[in-house]
């Protein structure tokens, strides 16, 4: 598995977690001390500003990465990630289309294609990103999470409840789940479950901006 690839791993598995700077700053550290060729430091280089939110730096990095090593998927995938968190959705596609090109079976294209759909409103082809990601690989709740936020916003509301439900079996404590699920079931008017969901958020009491969310609206939804 290529250096890259790794971080993003990580970087995915870790996404709603607090301390996922830390995590980022240690496998870069890694990186560089494994770097042999210019390209594998360009490329390092770059996944370090993107640590630092420092996207036009990264961009630019992954950009003379691409033009040394032009048909390694990871700089296509790493260049859209910086333009996804910079709000600019079309190059960010472009590039991901790219990426999928070069290795159609690395499933976070597909996830951060998709949530640059979504960004765009553009729900259907997002669903289906999300789908494809599910399919590659099936353990990974985010994926479930996404595709869910997905029918969400496109008031698919039946098919956004299964996927939260999925993401609550494969990751029980994670309170992002039922607070997710909890917005679905108030959009549907179903207030018991609803309530149900939030009172497990404070339960699990391992977010504390979640948990007082979760207060306030049992406040507001309970008789």
């Amino acid at each position: 598995m290529a250096s890259g690839e790794i971080l993003m791993n990580i970087l995915v598995n870790n996404k709603m977690k607090k301390y996922i700077g830390v995590i980022l700053a240690i496998v870069i550290l890694v990186l560089a001390i494994g770097c042999s060729t210019p390209s594998e430091q360009t490329l390092s280089d770059g996944i370090e500003a993107v640590g630092s939110r420092n996207y036009d730096k990264a961009i630019s990095q992954f950009t003379s990465y691409i033009e040394l090593v032009p048909n390694d998927y990871l700089g296509y995938f790493w260049r859209g990630t910086c333009y996804r968190q910079k709000g600019e959705y079309d190059l960010a596609i472009t590039d991901f289309n790219k990426s999928i090109e070069l290795n159609p079976q690395y499933w976070y294209t597909y996830e951060n294609r998709g949530l640059s759909y979504v960004a765009k409103g553009l729900y259907e082809p997002a669903e289906r990103d999300f789908t494809t990601s599910i399919e590659g690989d099936p353990d990974q709740p985010t994926y479930y999470y996404n595709r869910g936020l997905a029918y969400f916003y496109d008031e698919k509301y039946t098919q956004s409840i299964a996927d939260f439900d999925m993401c609550i079996q494969l990751s029980p404590d994670n309170s992002n789940f039922y607070n997710a699920r909890a917005d679905v079931y108030i959009a549907q008017g179903q207030t018991s479950s609803a309530i149900a969901d939030l009172n497990m958020i404070v339960q699990l009491n391992n977010d504390t901006v979640l948990v007082e969310n979760a207060q306030s609206r049992l406040k507001t939804l309970q008789p």
